[in-house]
């Protein structure tokens, strides 16, 4: 599954798909929506912003801090650190 992401300073969009093509045309149809119902020029809101689209290859069944670290994994390739009172 693909998770797409853009942060602006006003709003925060989120698109999910099978593929990252879906993902793609999911925001960008979100993107053309909201930019009509807040009276923005579309092509003009998809050229501002399309660079700041990140696309995050995701497994379900997971978990994933910051959008983006899946959080089981990243815990197999670091070493532990040790606990209070572990010697």
């Amino acid at each position: 599954m693909w998770h797409a992401t853009l942060d602006t300073q006003h709003w925060r969009f989120d698109a999910y798909g099978a593929t990252k093509q879906e993902a793609e045309d999911a925001m960008s149809r979100g993107l053309v929506e909201h930019a009509k119902q807040t009276d923005i020029s579309p092509l003009q809101f998809l050229r501002d912003y399309d660079e700041g689209i990140n696309y995050i290859e995701m497994e379900l069944g997971r978990c994933y801090r910051d959008h983006d670290t899946d959080l089981e994994k990243a815990a197999r390739e670091r070493p532990r650190r040790p606990t209070r009172g572990s010697s």
